[in-house]
């Protein structure tokens, strides 16, 4: 393992014992390498949740993974989920133009903020531009274009353990309903399958999610992530592709509006806990 835990804690990781050889591998992440995550995880304060998945092993790791959090743009991930798979089943066609309107202009991040009313998008460049650039006005777009009654029972089959908290996304110009950890994990695994599908739609999903802005969890991997970020709510929910690929999600009470967009003790949780993450997760003696 790396030094880069001295950095990171005033603890060290549990160092692996002995162990004899095994047909199998064991758990990405130990019972011993858990209680050290829990400790450091605890000592960022409250209003922190994390999800791990190996995606090679298929074992957890969790901290306090249920509480919910308001979602703010991390819906825009599982939406472009729906939208592409009904792309795939001929019910929506992607080509189809869409007028930018003013009424659409609703501010916040995106590309379509400083464009000119009146030109025409296809609905694959409003996806892109709703995944890359977390562009709120291209996502209104989308939803007025696929209409959410859809996405609601589309949630029901993705297996979540709150799918109640999504019932009152996308009515209307704001986004709303709560997400936590646990949920975001189960969403990013649907899409890491998707993605691995052999669908076109499911390669171009993958490759905007790994070229979205404003980076909080971080890896020396290729990451296909989505983050969500508002007052009170900021959240980061990744698939990692290391050698061990996981999935890392990362709910938290941070988070400003845009008057104070940038506080950089928000982004220290999102730091520490992708290199913890990661050093357990990669560790070849686990």
């Amino acid at each position: 393992m790396s030094n880069t835990q001295e950095e990171l804690s005033s603890g060290a990781l549990p160092s692996e014992t002995a162990k004899e050889v095994q047909e199998e591998p064991g758990p990405s992440v130990t019972p011993e390498e858990a209680a050290w995550l829990d400790e450091h995880i605890a000592s960022l304060g409250g209003g922190v949740s994390v999800y791990y998945k190996s995606l090679a092993r298929g074992n957890t790791y969790s901290f306090d993974d249920e509480t919910e959090y308001y979602i703010a743009s991390v819906v825009k991930a599982p939406y472009a989920l729906y939208v592409y798979q009904l792309a795939d089943a001929g019910t929506v066609d992607l080509s189809q133009t869409y007028t930018y309107e003013s009424r659409h202009r609703l501010g916040g991040t995106g590309y379509l903020q400083e464009q000119p009313v009146g030109t025409q998008y296809t609905l694959a460049q409003l996806l892109e531009y709703t995944i890359r650039y977390s562009d709120n006005n291209a996502f209104l777009m989308v939803r007025e274009a696929v209409p959410t009654d859809g996405f609601k029972q589309f949630v029901r089959t993705l297996g979540l353990l709150h799918e109640n908290s999504m019932d009152s996304l996308g009515e209307g110009a704001a986004i709303r309903g709560n997400i936590c950890a646990h949920d975001a994990g189960i969403i990013a695994e649907a899409i890491y399958r998707y993605a691995e599908s052999g669908s076109p739609n499911g390669a171009k999903l993958k490759e905007d999610m790994l070229h979205t802005e404003q980076p909080m969890l971080r890896s020396e991997y290729p990451m296909a992530r989505k983050l969500g970020s508002w007052e009170g709510a900021m959240h980061d929910v990744a698939i990692i592709y290391a050698p061990e690929p996981y999935i890392l999600a990362v709910c938290t009470n941070r988070g400003h509006s845009y008057d104070s967009w940038y506080v950089e003790s928000d982004y220290e949780p999102f730091l520490k806990i992708s290199e913890w993450i990661e050093e357990v997760s990669q560790n070849e003696e686990s």
